[in-house]
């Protein structure tokens, strides 16, 4: 949802039925992910994310502190997963010191993030 609407939408309305569309057919039945819309769409998403994580990169590098942007509505594995991607970049990918400032063990870093490679949306409760 997210990426349709921080897409600029060049062709306006029509273009957005045609995603929209194509989404439904390619998706059949399952809910519409990130992958079924036009790879315009997908490419302005991830050069997002990739600025995000070059931005938490530079806070941790002079010592600040960065914001994690959750959407209302989201499941607390969507938060947990987001909490621990964010810290991550933040600690660029020093997994010891982002389960420290977690205030969560190392292995349950490797647990979570094998969980989320395994699937699209984790749906494993938390148990540090």
């Amino acid at each position: 949802m997210r990426a349709l609407i921080s897409y600029d939408w060049p062709g306006n309305v029509r273009e957005l039925e045609n995603a929209v569309e194509r989404a439904v057919i390619i998706a059949s039945g399952r809910q519409i992910e990130l992958d079924d819309l036009p790879s315009a769409i997908g490419n302005i998403v991830s050069e997002r994310q990739a600025m995000v994580r070059v931005e938490r990169a530079q806070a941790a590098s002079e010592g600040r502190n960065t914001k994690l942007e959750i959407d209302v509505p989201s499941s607390m594995d969507e938060i947990e997963r987001h909490a621990i991607e964010a810290t991550l970049d933040y600690t660029s990918g020093d997994k010891t010191r982002a389960a420290r400032l977690l205030n969560i063990g190392r292995k349950t870093i490797y647990r979570k993030l094998e969980h989320y490679n395994g699937q699209q949306k984790p749906s494993e409760s938390s148990d540090n």
